[in-house]
């Protein structure tokens, strides 16, 4: 006898995780830009009400009941874990806003863009989350790759990552440490940040920086 396929409702976290994956994948205008006209869409054809159905349907899941992860190319890639969404709340400091890796087909073109020699520079990343920017970076000759993250479950998951790579370990630093704290290391310096903290937090930043 067949068992019954088992369904579960999708969660708003998958959607934030799509939306994450479009961002990494085509940058975040052309993100907006495709959601906002998807929405529109379906608001034409389904109405609020349906609108709303499709977006928390069952999907179809594994034999557990436990839905497949999304995985994000760049981890697909790698054999990394530095895709998905995590809100500020969701994460053990208060200083933060919210998790989301850079999108490397942004980050790329911006780094190459840049006027100036890498080998020349540390890279360092203020609030490195996941660690995804580190390792697109790490694609060029920077002298060194340090990533500050103050939230220790995202330190031990980019710690994970970098083990992951020999050239990585040999280059990048993970430091748990809020930024505000940081000592700069002597030489020039290319500082990231992809949105990490609220105004009052980034001043103080800027203030030791």
């Amino acid at each position: 006898m067949t068992r019954p396929t088992k369904y579960r409702p999708i969660q708003p976290i998958l959607q934030l995780q799509r939306l994450g994956l479009s961002i990494e994948a085509n940058g975040l205008r052309a993100a907006i830009v495709d959601a906002s006209q998807r929405l529109s869409r379906s608001l034409h054809n389904n109405g609020v009400a349906g609108t709303l159905q499709r977006m928390f349907r069952d999907i179809r899941t594994t034999s557990e009941g436990k839905t497949a992860p999304l995985l994000a190319p760049f981890d697909k890639a790698h054999g990394t874990d530095t895709g998905g969404f995590i809100y500020g709340s969701g994460l053990s400091t208060l200083f933060g806003t919210a998790y989301i890796g850079s999108s490397p087909s942004s980050l790329r073109p911006a780094l190459a863009a840049l006027p100036l020699s890498p080998d020349d520079f540390t890279f360092i990343d203020l609030g490195c989350g996941k660690g995804r920017a580190l390792f697109v970076a790490a694609e060029l000759p920077f002298r060194r790759l340090i990533g500050v993250e103050m939230a220790g479950e995202l330190c031990e998951i980019a710690r994970a990552n970098v083990a992951t790579n020999p050239e990585w370990v040999s280059r990048i630093s993970i430091i748990k440490q809020h930024a505000k704290d940081f000592v700069y290391p002597d030489g020039p310096l290319l500082l990231y940040l992809y949105n990490p903290f609220f105004a009052p937090v980034l001043r103080r930043v800027l203030k030791n920086l």
